[in-house]
């Protein structure tokens, strides 16, 4: 059994902390206010040491959104073993990021804009698709993850979540393979 232990050393207001490890290091990332910002949120990330003491923690700031956060991190070892970090970003339209050489700046993998998943309609059924799960080994070609997304009930008045999953190939530039074509239903799933 471990005891949790308190993070020092990150900045104000951390949401949404995702742990992955990469290059024999534990690396977290959390959506957090930007300083002087108007509310903005970035993501950030940290390296850990044994003791839980993190680095300095540096910012991916796009300036995409006002408020970035749900980034899905995950890691790619290369033929030559050298491995590296990625993020899927978003979504619908589908984008995976990557660090380049210059440590804290991403670039995204080129995907082709034919795929049939750019046609589904998730978004329009059940709401934008959000974060997800930490990617897991799926088969020996594809990685699993699960995502929610949330839309406005009028009768109920309330927002409905829902969840699916989909796979994506296991190399850049991890393009999806498979998804819901529904939500995943299980009995009593609001009866919480």
């Amino acid at each position: 059994k471990s005891e949790p232990k308190l993070i020092q050393g990150l900045t104000d207001f951390a949401e949404d902390p995702r742990a992955i490890e990469s290059n024999e290091q534990v690396i977290l990332t959390y959506s957090a206010l930007i300083p002087c910002q108007n509310y903005a949120r970035g993501i950030y990330y940290t390296r850990l040491d044994a003791a839980n003491k993190s680095s300095k923690p540096k910012l991916y700031d796009l300036q995409n959104k006002m408020v970035e956060k749900n980034w899905i991190p995950f890691t790619y070892k290369d033929e030559s073993g050298i491995e590296s970090l990625n993020f899927i970003y978003h979504f619908s339209p589908y984008k995976v990021l990557h660090e380049t050489k210059v440590e804290g700046e991403l670039a995204a993998y080129p995907l082709e804009t034919t795929e049939s998943y750019l046609n589904h309609r998730w978004s329009t059924k059940w709401g934008e698709i959000r974060g997800g799960t930490t990617l897991v080994p799926y088969n020996k070609t594809e990685y699993l993850t699960f995502f929610h997304s949330m839309k406005f009930d009028s009768i109920k008045r309330r927002f409905i979540y829902y969840f699916g999953a989909f796979t994506i190939e296991n190399k850049p530039p991890f393009r999806i393979l498979k998804m819901s074509m529904t939500p995943i239903k299980f009995p009593d799933i609001y009866k919480a």
